[in-house]
């Protein structure tokens, strides 16, 4: 039995804010549908900018200087990015599995 566990929240916060390459699929699939060419082709653009980059603010430059419009996505924050999709996945859910 485990007694007396803490969780130190902000640790935790801090290195998932810190692994920007999360952050990946989720402009992929964001920005998909507005891309006038290929999901391999955004794929790949995508990737490259995470391998040369050391952080998020870098990631966000390397998009953006590739021509991507970053602007309305909210990648200065993993929470931010979590409830932009938690709706979306409530409803997906719920379709799929008939909660009531």
């Amino acid at each position: 039995m485990i007694k007396d566990l803490y969780l130190n929240t902000d640790i935790i916060t801090q290195k998932v804010e810190s692994k920007f390459e999360a952050s990946s699929s989720y402009v992929l699939h964001k920005l998909l549908p507005s891309f006038e060419s290929t999901r391999e082709e955004l794929y790949a653009l995508i990737q490259e900018a995470s391998f040369e980059s050391k952080n998020r603010e870098d990631f966000v430059k390397a998009l953006t200087s590739k021509g991507l419009d970053m602007g309305s996505l909210p990648l200065h924050s993993v929470k931010e990015m979590y409830k932009d999709q938690t709706e979306k996945i409530f409803l997906r859910v719920k379709e799929i599995y008939k909660l009531t």
